[in-house]
């Protein structure tokens, strides 16, 4: 630490750079500031510098750029303390009271997010944005739910309309036209898309023709550059080779071409190549001319290097744009005519409730700043502006800045101070750009600015930093091309302000530990076999890693005790993060199983938590007292507690009845059959609150709902005993304010809201609770801005599966899209749509390797990585795991079984391998809840359950059990999941959801239903459900009265969701078309006139061991033949029908089959698509293959990895 400049007053102790920092005003200074540099003290010490400096500077002529609000309230508060630190200090009356007014003005101190610095400079100068000044801020969820309002109704009026545009749907899964609708409405994306659409499209072709010419002259360059292809010719050259051999041929053709090959044309390279490449064959050559096996074989590994090298170019260099990429520019044409489409009805809808969403907000302020004159006012107005975490700005917010800054003009020096890391920018998917960072560093040193660093870290001990320093230098590497400057070098390397004490702190000599689980032989580890288990066995090895750093009493350094000193280490001085929350709840399996207290800081969605869906279902059971499902889920949570007996008594039909009452109804009918006694003021209990809350409904808001419920039930002091009560009690309390905060007032508006939020997966984070002494699991997003003395990395190997994009704007590549192929077999894609995915590959493995540092660099004394390897014993290719063993220069084959330490200048990496998995039974504390018993590796290999007791009796004995077994009973429905797994992207994926829904006996996850407008595609989806429903009890317009057609049409709707007057309406009005088209139908007729019909007919298939159940929708005979029609309710064309239907010839093969089996003739099947009216008639040779395939599509779904 250096010694406080006595000539500055009040000055503390900085470092040297930091002092640069905070009281050089002369300049623009752009400053790069490390991992625990204490930038934020930096920032506000300037802040109080410029005001200790510029007597006449009003406190609101500093503008401080944060990038949350958490942020610009924890800066808020400390320039208020430090503001009342110099008031106290101040000598003199005139002193006093200019930091008097300072102090009262911090309310009004312009210290916020760049969306806030908008929306006031947009409020204030209404005339010149043409805004009313009133306008409401929509926050990232309510404008996601009204951006989706908005795709669906586009989408609607696209379909119902003669645009061009409209072949999208017919041509696009709709699912993905919705997506990149979503993706593409906001002003700057939609305004980029109509600008590089606008035109001529034939500037794109060029720009793709040359894009890829460019790419092979890089390759080609390579080639020549690569050293094995230099050494490979010079072999040849050099070589005495024998005259009439075969080989000596190839390399004199190899030799001729060379010239051409190193330093000719690039079209001439390629043709050589493929040329050269197709001659080499290595299957000649004669030992006797040769001189022996020895120089053959040197011979022969010549000619492959060359052979390869040739064939790697060609392929990595591939076709330039062709006919594919001339298709893509029309279907891009009518991708920006959607586009904008959605764009206008977004903004339309905004306009309607007088509201900007964040992206209108830096839309808008751009444009306002666009205005010299205005721009001159906050040039004299605004002194200085401070930006930190400049590193997460985007193009469109440097604009912003540089305007209020008015960087490049006269006056402009010492207006912009900014701060950031690139190294730490891990928000592109917010829209974060990295390479602005650089570009602003150009800018600002072109124009007289500074650069300067703040590279001491008073976070991390010397040998954690000297790791940092060593191993990120490997890791983080800049290439070239035009993707480079999205990547960032490691920069100036950290010195770190706190010396290591190995007497106090002796494991500071070995700062890193590495564990690497490995997929041992199937003998030693049966039950570690597949990637979940082998991650379950990861999180085990972790906690016993934790549980000895603390039992162990690991010193760590404390810089809140006694103003620096070592303690010993707890579990709250622990974080463990995660680069996604999917492997969360199996880590908190695992730490519960073995003992290790945590808590969970951002895992599953806050919407997903049990006790949120307790009240919520209560919510939904006193709305809607019909809603059997939410009631019962009520009654059975810890609000009212009721048992499984319990219930079931309430579902017993009363004497004489043949069903039983709705369960509103039963729960206040006195004396319930089989109700167990202890259970009878249970009862009465949620009797009374269910009532009391139902007259409530309606008269008074959520909110007041909501707390009356808690105060009944007294469900907070009951959440309190439970495990992890003060979370689960705080996430109800957050559920509370959320009520309050949403302006819904009315049950179904608020229940709407949070379906909606839960459907778009727009996501909540839990709420923060302080716990003592538990180790907090975290994203390591989540944990960007903290620091914890003990840091785990959970699963390093890890890896992002890349998709090529339908359609999408690259920042570089520009838009490109995948046009529709006749042939859905054909995989091939358009030269662009590759470019683009090469360019975004790159800029993500970037961000990727950001992210590691960002996640490391939380650690202060200790840190921890851990990964699963593969059958091979390798980690995979660029994962987390895989960078930090290429930095440490450990090979995979050193991935041995056992412990030893790799050693560097800064102290040891311990590395782990274990050669013993735990016992599975310290695993089974508590199974995940996406386990199934099925998935027991035992079983699935078809071999006994081990560990049970030797001895049984003869009936207990051990069946085992097929890896298929599962499956012997199946039903339709099930049948159906299975029947579309072949066209599922990817194939396991489908095959997952089949495994899912027979492992687990029950269906997928329902989405929420969005309560979108009558336009919206649930509407459609509801429609078609509930003429499906009609049709099966053959309801038609001309032969039911008209008011009992209307009601049961208004009783299917409600059944699906559409409990509301405009959506049950429209519902009505739309099927009842649909049903009258189907009226007047050719099939119809088939029917009416059929000897006989059966409809919704059970039926049970049995086909070697198994059995497949369901019911046929109906079943006709015409006096000749049987007919099977089964009605179908997807959005599809008629042109896209047949293609649809090839993901139900195993469902309707099933059904024939079933039939067949009764009546010994093969009947005619018919798929009827209710939306489009047009019946597919599906044939015995389009059925018959899938049916056959049958028992080989079950076992290749049942027997893959649960997680693969």
């Amino acid at each position: 630490m250096s010694d406080a400049f006595p000539d500055v007053p009040g000055a503390l102790c900085f470092t040297p750079e930091q002092h640069d920092a905070v009281y050089t005003h002369d300049c623009n200074l752009i400053v790069t500031a490390g991992a625990g540099s204490g930038k934020t003290r930096v920032l506000v010490e300037r802040f109080v510098a410029l005001l200790d400096a510029h007597d006449d500077w009003p406190l609101t002529s500093i503008v401080a750029i944060t990038f949350t609000e958490k942020a610009a309230r924890e800066m808020r508060d400390r320039v208020r303390d430090a503001i009342e630190a110099r008031l106290a200090r101040a000598a003199g009356e005139q002193e006093r009271g200019r930091w008097f007014a300072h102090s009262a003005a911090l309310d009004a101190a312009r210290i916020g997010t760049i969306h806030g610095l908008c929306a006031q400079l947009l409020r204030a100068n209404p005339a010149e944005a043409a805004l009313d000044p009133a306008f409401e801020v929509l926050d990232e969820n309510e404008a996601a739910i009204l951006l989706n309002d908005a795709v669906e109704s586009a989408l609607a009026r696209l379909a119902r309309s003669d645009a061009q545009a409209a072949a999208l749907l017919g041509a696009y899964d709709l699912r993905t036209v919705r997506m990149i609708l979503r993706a593409y409405a906001a002003p700057d994306s939609a305004a980029a898309v109509a600008a590089m659409l606008a035109g001529d499209l034939d500037t794109l072709w060029d720009r793709w023709v040359s894009a890829w010419r460019d790419e092979r002259a890089a390759i080609i360059q390579q080639v020549r550059a690569d050293p094995d292809w230099r050494d490979a010719l010079a072999w040849g050259r050099y070589a005495d080779m024998p005259s009439g051999d075969k080989l000596t041929a190839i390399w004199d053709e190899i030799l001729t071409a060379a010239p051409a090959l190193l330093e000719g044309a690039d079209d001439s390279f390629c043709e050589l190549a493929a040329q050269i490449a197709g001659a080499i064959d290595l299957r000649g050559g004669a030992k006797t001319k040769w001189g022996g096996d020895e120089p053959l074989q040197e011979c022969k590994g010549a000619l492959r290097s060359v052979r390869d090298l040739l064939k790697e170019a060609l392929e990595a260099i591939g076709a330039p744009p062709g006919d594919l990429d001339a298709s893509a520019l029309d279907w891009l044409a009518l991708w920006g005519e959607a586009i904008a489409l959605v764009a206008d009805e977004y903004r339309r809808m905004k306009a309607q409730q007088g509201a900007l969403d964040f992206a209108d907000l830096e839309h808008r302020a751009r444009l306002l700043l666009r205005s010299d004159a205005v721009c001159a006012r906050y040039h004299d107005e605004f002194r200085q502006v401070l930006v930190d975490e400049f590193q997460d700005t985007n193009r469109a917010q440097r604009e912003i800045i540089d305007r209020l800054c008015g960087i490049g003009q006269p006056g402009a020096a010492g207006k912009l101070f900014v701060v950031g890391d690139p190294k730490q920018s891990i928000y592109a998917f917010r829209g974060a750009d990295v390479s602005v960072f650089d570009d602003v560093r150009r800018d600002l040193l072109a124009h007289h600015g500074r650069e300067l660093p703040l590279s001491t870290s008073f976070r991390t001990h010397e040998a954690l930093v000297g790791a940092f320093n060593d191993l990120f230098g490997a890791i983080m590497t800049v290439g070239e091309g035009p993707a480079a400057c999205y990547e960032v070098g490691l920069g100036m390397p950290m010195a770190a302000h706190r010396a290591c004490d190995l007497h106090m702190a002796p494991h500071q000599a070995q700062p890193v530990t590495l564990l690497a689980i490995p997929r041992l032989d199937e003998a030693i580890a049966p039950e570690f076999q597949d990637k979940e288990s082998a991650r379950r066995w990861e999180a085990w090895e972790l906690a016993q890693t934790i549980r000895a750093l603390v039992e162990g009493e690991a010193a760590i350094w404390d810089r809140a005790q006694d103003g620096g000193s070592y303690r010993p280490a707890g579990y709250g001085d622990v974080a463990v993060l995660f680069r996604t929350v999917g492997s969360m709840p199996l880590v908190e399996d695992v730490f519960k199983a073995a003992g290790v207290p945590y808590v969970t800081v951002s895992g599953r969605g806050y919407f997903d938590r049990q006790e949120v869906w307790d009240l919520l279902n209560l919510l939904r059971a006193v709305h809607n007292p019909a809603d059997d499902l939410a009631l019962a889920s009520a009654l059975r949570s810890p609000m009212f507690g009721l048992s499984d007996e319990a219930l079931l008594s309430l579902r017993l039909p009363e004497a004489g009845a043949r069903a039983p009452l709705p369960l509103w109804q039963a729960l206040h009918r006195d004396d319930p059959p089989l109700l167990p006694p202890d259970e009878a003021r249970s009862l009465d209990f949620a009797r009374d609150v269910l009532r009391a809350l139902h007259d409530r409904a309606g008269r008074v808001s959520i909110a007041e709902l909501l707390a009356r419920a808690l105060h009944l039930t007294g469900y907070l002091a009951v959440l309190s005993g439970l495990p992890d009560g003060a979370r689960r009690r705080g996430n109800v309390e957050k559920l509370l304010g959320l009520a309050r905060a949403s302006g819904r007032i009315g049950l179904s508006a608020f229940d709407a809201y949070v379906r909606d939020l839960t459907a778009r997966e727009a996501r909540e984070s839990e709420a923060i609770v302080e716990v003592e002494n538990a180790v907090q699991l975290m994203t390591v997003h989540a944990s960007k801005g903290l620091e914890f003395p003990i840091v785990a990395l959970f699963d390093t190997t890890w890896t992002r599966t890349e998709r090529g994009a339908v359609f999408a704007l690259d920042p570089q590549a520009g838009p490109v899209c995948d046009p529709p192929r006749d042939d859905p077999d054909d995989k091939t894609k358009p030269f662009a749509v590759e470019w683009a995915k090469r360019l975004s590959a790159r800029r993500e493995h970037a961000e990727h390797r950001r992210l590691l540092y960002v996640a490391a660099t939380r650690a202060a004394d200790h840190l921890i990585l851990s990964g699963t390897l593969d059958k091979n014993g390798r980690a995979p290719k660029d994962c987390w795991l895989s960078l930090w063993l290429g930095a440490l220069g450990v090979t995979p084959e050193e991935l041995t079984p056992g412990e030893w330490q790799v050693k560097r200048e800064w102290g040891d990496c311990v590395i782990r391998v274990p050669d013993q998995p735990p016992d599975s039974s310290a695993l089974a504390a508590r199974r995940s809840e996406a386990a199934s018993g099925w998935d027991h590796p035992a079983l699935q290999a078809g071999d006994a359950v081990p560990d049970l007791p030797a001895e049984r009796p003869p009936l207990l004995a051990t069946v085992p059990a097929e890896p298929d077994a599962p499956a012997r009973t199946l039903s339709a429905t099930q049948i159906a999941t299975l029947g579309r797994v072949p066209f599922s992207d990817p194939l396991d994926a489908g095959r997952r959801a089949f495994r899912h829904a027979v492992l687990h006996d029950a269906p997928q996850p329902l989405d929420p239903l969005p309560t979108a407008a009558p336009d919206s595609g649930w509407l459609a989806r509801t429609v078609g459900q509930t003429v499906h429903r009609a049709l099966r009890a053959w309801m038609l317009p001309d032969a039911t009265d008209p008011a009992l057609f209307d009601e049961r049409l208004r009783t299917y709707a409600w059944e699906q969701g559409a409990t509301d007057p405009a959506s049950s309406s429209a519902v009505v009005e739309r099927a009842r078309r649909l049903l009258e088209r189907f009226a007047g139908s050719r099939i119809r007729g088939e029917i009416e006139r059929a000897k006989q019909v059966y409809r919704e007919l059970p039926f049970v298939y049995r086909t070697g061991a198994r059995a497949i159940h369901g019911v046929i929708d109906t079943l006709y005979f015409d006096g000749k033949y049987w007919h099977i029609v089964d009605y179908k309710t997807p959005l599809v064309s008629r042109e896209k029908a047949k293609e649809n239907a090839r993901r139900y010839y195993l469902q309707i093969g099933v059904y024939a089959a079933a039939i067949y089996q009764h009546v010994e003739q093969v009947p005619k099947t018919v798929l009827y698509y209710i939306h489009p009216g047009w019946a597919v008639h599906v044939q015995p040779d389009d059925w018959q293959p899938a049916l056959d395939r049958l028992d080989d599509d079950v076992r290749a779904a049942l027997v893959m990895e649960p997680d693969a």
